[in-house]
């Protein structure tokens, strides 16, 4: 413990900050991490959403204890340390003998600050295991050269001991967390990957589809305000300031307002509707914002809901959390948010019958996945509701055949 606290204790005020960077910045990263690995699986568990973001701060706490700390003062260091690589692979045999407490406490932690590397390239993002092997390497090889060359010529010199004892251990601490990780999948294997397209959705994915179209929705917003500042300050004979190109004298005024409705109706109404109840990031994460088939009045009543409680959630004002806490205390409730439990339709496809809206998209007419042209089966992306079965035609072209089950989007 007390070689702990010493070794903690060499790490400068700018390292600490850079760790709560590293923090905060993880959460961000995971985002895109998440959606690209919901794209490649069709599902992601909450589990897997920490262990992304374990996995970035790790990064993050791999680059500042591997580079920090930095000499505060490059032209005194350089002149008085000259540091030369360390080449032979016993040299810790030596080192024992003198100072062994320093050895073996540095000796493990190369060893397990790589674990979660070959761990996690292996269990979450699924490499191969030569590949994580190779990684580790590689991995190691680039921070002893970052410490060699002074970060790459960025610090005067090299303030770090370039050491192949380090990139001896740090490739074992990386094939020791493969190794575990396999472990883990013999004992539970993987799931096998599922790209069906989810109609009632659970609470991580709804969150990860959340963050994406909140992101275009104020990226859309924000632009449009930009644009409009700028044309309107030069059709005045104004200049372009920093206010124009921020948005600043605008963002918060009824035109700022105008275009955030706008872009909702945008991402959370025209897309969707257009596409099988799959906003840009439902279509990513395979995931429709349509929990049951609607037509009609009914469907129309259901985006019109949801407008309306994601303009609730996203024009600034003070209520804005309130509500925001309010709806995820009645998803914990009741596994659903309120629009969901709009009424849909009930269309039984009888003997010989195509399924109802086969003319116009999905198997529940919702206007968004195409039907093929034998007999109007169903052959696009569309969701699929538990309990229910989807019609099916023989692929010898003969007329679809009640199953006894209800009418409703595919898997």
């Amino acid at each position: 413990m007390h070689s702990l606290i010493a070794f903690l204790g060499n790490y400068s005020t700018q390292f600490w900050f850079s760790v709560l960077f590293g923090l905060l910045t993880s959460a961000l990263l995971t985002i895109p991490i998440a959606a690209i690995l919901y794209n490649r699986r069709g599902r992601l568990r909450v589990l897997t959403v920490l262990g992304i973001y374990l996995s970035i701060l790790y990064a993050f706490a791999l680059i500042f204890f591997t580079l920090f700390p930095i000499p505060e003062d490059p032209k005194a260091f350089c002149a008085t340390h000259h540091l030369s690589p360390n080449l032979n692979p016993l040299q810790f045999v030596a080192d024992f003998k003198e100072q062994p407490r320093a050895v073996v406490f540095q000796t493990g932690f190369n060893i397990v600050f790589f674990l979660p590397l070959g761990y996690s390239l292996r269990r979450i993002f699924r490499w191969r295991p030569w590949a994580v092997c190779v990684g580790g390497f590689l991995t190691s090889l680039f921070i002893e050269c970052a410490q060699l060359t002074g970060v790459f010529g960025i610090f005067p010199c090299s303030y770090r001991l370039f050491d192949v004892d380090d990139l001896i251990t740090n490739t074992l601490g990386a094939v020791l967390g493969l190794l575990i990780a396999l472990g883990i999948d013999k004992a539970f294997p993987p799931k096998p990957v599922d790209r069906s397209v989810v109609t009632n959705p659970g609470f991580v994915r709804r969150c990860v589809a959340f963050v994406i179209d909140g992101f275009f929705i104020s990226s859309t917003a924000w632009l449009a305000v930009v644009v409009t500042s700028m044309i309107v300050s030069l059709a005045s004979g104004g200049t372009v300031g920093a206010a124009q190109l921020t948005g600043s004298d605008r963002v918060s005024s009824p035109v700022g307002y105008l275009f955030l409705i706008a872009s909702i109706g945008l991402y959370e109404w025209l897309i969707p509707w257009k596409n099988g109840g799959r906003t840009l990031a439902g279509r990513y994460i395979h995931m429709s914002i349509e929990t049951k088939p609607r037509t009609g009045t009914r469907r129309l009543a259901f985006y019109a809901v949801r407008f309306a409680v994601f303009i609730l959630i996203f024009l600034p004002d003070r209520w804005n959390f309130l509500i925001a806490l309010a709806l995820l205390v009645f998803y914990c409730v009741k596994k659903q948010m309120p629009y969901d439990l709009l009424p849909g339709d009930e269309t039984t496809v009888g003997v010989g019958a195509t399924p109802a809206g086969a003319g116009t998209g999905a198997a529940n007419v919702s206007g968004s996945v195409p039907v093929s042209g034998v007999n109007g089966a169903v052959t696009g992306d569309a969701p699929q509701n538990q309990g229910q079965a989807a019609a099916r035609t023989p692929a010898t072209g003969a007329s679809t055949r009640n199953q006894g089950s209800q009418a409703h989007p595919g898997a």
